[in-house]
């Protein structure tokens, strides 16, 4: 990994003239399209979230917005998918959640979360819907959930302020 120097420092803080900075780039796949994406950010200070949508579009601007924020970033266009992701990376710092999805949907994750080990258990949620919500869907939903959101105009912005909350 290559590095730069620090430049234009102020003449009183010769010392943090000489030091190498480290960038971490890496390139990360869109499913078959091979369509890359620099990642940007030092790997130490990178909160991980994990998103969870079927529809690529969003999944995809979602991604992009919270990577140049300095999020690491993982996508998953399904709840089987989700769980795998869990599985392997374990620990994350938050999930950002649709409901509405084919196969398993959402509360159907949600049901799955509250059974796992405490890990995963208390990843924090935000919940990112389209859904018209029932008042036992609500219910549901502040109880297994830190926030829920519906989709809309201006929604990205809303969520990336959302999630940064969650790290104050």
């Amino acid at each position: 990994m290559k590095g730069f120097k620090a430049r234009n420092c102020n003449k009183k803080e010769k010392h943090i003239s000489n030091i190498t900075v480290k960038m971490h780039w890496q390139s990360v796949y869109w499913d078959q399209t091979k369509l890359k994406v620099p990642e940007r950010g030092c790997l130490m200070s990178q909160k991980k979230i994990l998103i969870i949508d079927d529809e690529h579009t969003l999944l995809r601007l979602s991604q992009i917005i919270f990577q140049r924020k300095g999020f690491q970033v993982f996508v998953s266009l399904s709840v089987k998918e989700a769980k795998s992701i869990l599985s392997v990376q374990g620990t994350l710092d938050a999930i950002v959640l649709d409901l509405m999805m084919p196969e398993e949907n959402g509360f159907d994750f949600l049901r799955w979360k509250m059974e796992q080990p405490d890990a995963v258990k208390n990843i924090p949620v935000i919940v990112n819907t389209a859904k018209s919500l029932t008042e036992e869907d609500k219910d549901f939903l502040d109880k297994t959930s830190k926030k829920i959101m519906q989709k809309g105009i201006n929604f990205a912005d809303k969520l990336v302020s959302e999630v940064e909350d969650l790290f104050k």
